[in-house]
């Protein structure tokens, strides 16, 4: 029995240490501010200048995926990355670095945090977008979507949206419309402002700004307005743990790590007693000699026959005595010895020189 406590005892640690690995995977964050500017250029390109304070509540945060769907825009350009006013360079995998990349569908911004251990990262993501406008008459608008649409996004506690002009317009020359979430429109004219009033978690802002086409440039491009897909700014990022750890993986609790290792020990606690019973069965068991003979019931005499073959195929071996079981091989016993009395003196010593009574 000491033995098996023993072996626990020592296995134990062992189930342990996945436990505080996998729950330095639980990353909670959630951003104390998320304002986005939005300039529209003469040429109708945008300029989006993302101004972000993350913060990290628990756990450590490497690397940060931003993806959103630019729909029928041209690709994205000219990406900046800057932290605490200090700019990131291009690269990968090397803190303070940064990467971007379109598919003419689909934009990915990729960033390397210069200190993995921050509680708090401040961050500036600008990127320009171009055929983002549709024109319709003398009219131009804007329509785009900000914020987080997924569910398991952090949740924002404040934030805004800005949006200017390229020249002065007057507020009666806007249509306004702004769905989605909670904001209030703090700044009716240049620039268009609405600011959140509550905080949010995987909700988006939908927002249509239309506007006077002359305060564009002549040759500004635009998209179709026939297209199908809606630009999108803002998709759900993709926190990205720490080296060592799995990306995307979800947060996996220290209890759920616990549970699991009471499970194992409880598992190889009953596995040892299975196995300790048996051991103890064999051993009250005994040894039974072997009966050889023919018919039902009779093992074959090892010295007059084999083994029926059938029996070979199964490794099953009645009548051998012994272990002679399913997952053990045959103990084959040698019969005993047949004693005879030939006169012999060493056979009769109390009988007399010729091994018998006359």
């Amino acid at each position: 029995m000491r033995y098996r406590w023993f072996l626990l005892l020592l296995l134990f640690p062992v189930l342990w240490l996945p436990a505080p690995a996998l729950a330095q995977n639980d990353i909670r964050l959630h951003w104390e501010r998320y304002d986005t500017v939005v300039d529209i250029n003469a040429d109708g390109t945008l300029r989006i200048q993302e101004q972000q304070v993350l913060v990290v509540d628990r756990g450590r945060l490497r690397r940060m995926t931003r993806e959103f769907v630019t729909g029928d825009a041209g690709q994205v350009r000219n990406i900046r990355v800057s932290e605490d006013g200090l700019p990131y360079l291009p690269g990968s995998d090397t803190p303070g670095t940064y990467s971007g990349s379109d598919t003419g569908t689909e934009a990915q911004i990729q960033l390397w945090f210069r200190d993995p251990d921050a509680n708090q990262h401040t961050f500036t993501i600008e990127y320009t977008i171009a055929n983002a406008l549709v024109a319709s008459g003398d009219q131009a608008t804007l329509d785009w979507s900000f914020f987080w649409s997924s569910t398991d996004a952090p949740q924002i506690r404040a934030g805004s949206v800005e949006i200017r002009f390229p020249q002065q317009v007057d507020a009666s020359q806007l249509r306004l419309d702004a769905s989605g979430v909670p904001v209030e429109l703090t700044s009716r004219s240049n620039p268009i402002r609405w600011e959140l009033t509550s905080p949010i978690q995987g909700d988006e802002l939908d927002v249509q700004a239309t506007f006077p086409r002359a305060v564009l440039a002549p040759n500004a491009s635009f998209r179709s307005a026939q297209g199908n897909t809606q630009p999108r700014a803002n998709q759900p990022a993709q926190p990205i743990p720490g080296p060592g750890q799995i990306p995307g993986a979800a947060p996996v609790g220290g209890g759920f790590d616990i549970v699991f290792c009471l499970i194992v020990l409880v598992f190889l606690f009953v596995a040892f007693g299975m196995i300790r019973a048996s051991a103890r069965a064999r051993q009250r068991g005994g040894y039974h000699p072997p009966v050889y003979g023919p018919g039902p019931g009779y093992g074959p005499d090892p010295f007059t026959g084999p083994l029926p073959r059938g029996s070979r195929r199964r490794r099953r071996y009645r009548g051998m005595g012994g272990w002679g079981g399913g997952f053990f091989p045959p103990i084959i016993i040698n019969p005993p010895f047949q004693r005879r009395d030939h006169g012999e003196p060493f056979n009769a010593p109390f009988d007399g020189p010729s091994g018998g009574s006359s």
